[in-house]
């Protein structure tokens, strides 16, 4: 499914084809943590990171198989530290004000994985040098691909403006 979208816009399948670097996060679910991909095949380790479960398939990679990286690392910042001048976080991922009623199914499955992830996230949000995290965001579901134009507008009109406010500091 992803393969034909990476081939259009990738160079080749390999990290050594990238002019920039790049470090590519997944949760091994044998193991129980995070591995960082940067060298040989690209591909199988984009899918691997973007294995959201219960939604995309476990991945598999040098006989290993793994999931979203965010499972348990949602901002794997420490692979960066010491290799780029300025760290740069963003999370899109708010959670929701409580309600009284518990969700179910898909609400209750959203409500798990932003709580896992705010956790982790704002557990380390501290170390960046710019942190972006849009307001609002609940009012986009993880699952909505008809609202992508929506949130990437909301998201890049707020970053825009953090940057005009916070220029000379990160500079």
């Amino acid at each position: 499914m992803f393969y034909p979208l990476f081939k259009t816009f990738l160079p080749e399948d390999n990290f050594s084809a990238l002019k920039i670097p790049l470090y590519v996060t997944a949760t091994n679910i044998v193991t129980g943590k995070t591995q960082f991909f940067s060298e040989g095949p690209l591909f199988e380790p984009l899918i691997a990171s973007a294995s959201i479960p219960f939604i995309f398939p476990v991945a598999t990679v040098k006989e290993e198989h793994f999931l979203d990286g965010g499972i348990i690392n949602n901002l794997p910042l420490e692979i960066l530290q010491g290799r780029c001048d300025k760290l740069i976080g963003v999370h899109v991922n708010a959670i929701a004000p409580g309600k009284q009623l518990v969700p179910a199914g898909r609400q209750l499955f959203d409500r798990i994985v932003h709580l896992s992830i705010n956790n982790n996230v704002y557990n380390k949000a501290h170390l960046c040098d710019l942190f972006i995290d849009p307001p609002e965001m609940t009012r986009f579901s993880m699952f909505d691909k008809k609202q992508g134009k929506a949130i990437f507008d909301h998201c890049y009109t707020y970053t825009k403006e953090l940057l005009q406010s916070k220029a000379r500091s990160i500079i």
